[in-house]
């Protein structure tokens, strides 16, 4: 090809490296978009996701106080049944204690005190005083049945003072009964509020995993779309590296012309000034370089 040929061939050339590069550019500037945008995704669902952990850290701490309270609520509730229990008991034996009272009471019509003086008053003229064998038979009768009065009595104020023993103990139990009840409702309505974060955390971090899902969908998008573009970019940097390889030869081509032409200018150039050295005995010093440089002065 002769040089005219050639440059029109190198400047088809460049400029379809120009287009390239363009194109080059082009896709470069979709590329960074995708980039700040997989950057912005991803930072956001590793947020969401380190947000996740640290709820995941809360609901096992309410999860345990929950625990902790319902463990304490069922220990009460047994210790409280248990009490209920034992008040039911006392409340038997009272029933039961009452019920042997009031038979002793009935079968003693006079009072405690009342039936020991008279047994003493009967066992005195029973001992000290002279009376008839029919009188005395009787009276022996009598005091017999007064002691065994005394001894019902006796028994019956036992059974009363065993009454007032259990009902004190069922007071006690009725007002341990009551606090028990108390301490019941405040730890279950702790323990429900405990619960309650636990529910809620577990929302938060439901509707969390949700997001974090959507950014890390989106972000596998965003990898989906920058892919092509970086095979286009391989691509057309290769395309790049062929045109250069297919240029070089022509621009080194090129240059082998230009440098002949010029060198074919300046040796006519120094001619020209050896023929004004001849001529004239004097030239410049850009002229007298040129002689020198081809050799046309000896």
């Amino acid at each position: 090809m002769n040089e005219r040929e050639l440059k029109k061939k190198a400047n088809s050339l460049r400029h379809e490296i120009d287009s390239r590069r363009k194109k080059l550019s082009d896709i470069f500037g979709k590329l960074r978009v995708h980039q700040s945008d997989s950057r912005e995704l991803k930072k956001k669902r590793d947020s969401l996701n380190d947000e996740i952990k640290e709820l995941s850290q809360k609901i096992k701490v309410y999860k345990g106080k929950r625990d902790k309270l319902n463990k304490a609520v069922g220990k009460l509730a047994s210790s409280r049944r248990k009490f209920m229990g034992d008040l039911k008991h006392l409340g038997g034996k009272q029933s039961d204690s009452r019920k042997i009272r009031t038979q002793l009471e009935n079968n003693v019509k006079n009072t405690e005190q009342l039936i020991e003086g008279v047994l003493k008053d009967k066992f005195s003229v029973f001992v000290s005083e002279e009376i008839s064998l029919r009188d005395e038979k009787r009276l022996f009768d009598l005091i017999l049945d007064l002691s065994a009065k005394l001894i019902a009595a006796r028994d019956a104020s036992k059974i009363q003072e065993k009454i007032m023993e259990d009902f004190k103990d069922s007071e006690e139990l009725s007002s341990r009964l009551g606090s028990m009840g108390d301490e019941f409702s405040v730890l279950s309505e702790i323990s429900d509020e405990y619960h309650k974060k636990v529910i809620e955390t577990y929302e938060e971090i439901r509707k969390k995993k949700t997001l974090s899902s959507e950014s890390h969908s989106k972000l596998k998008e965003k990898y989906g779309e920058m892919d092509p573009l970086r095979k286009q970019i391989a691509g057309i940097k290769e395309e790049i590296v062929k045109l250069q390889e297919e240029i070089t030869p022509i621009n080194e081509e090129l240059e082998d012309i230009r440098r002949k032409r010029e060198e074919k200018k300046k040796l006519e150039l120094a001619k020209e000034a050896t023929e004004k050295l001849k001529t004239l005995k004097r030239v410049s010093l850009a002229d007298l370089k040129l002689i020198l440089d081809h050799g046309k002065i000896d």
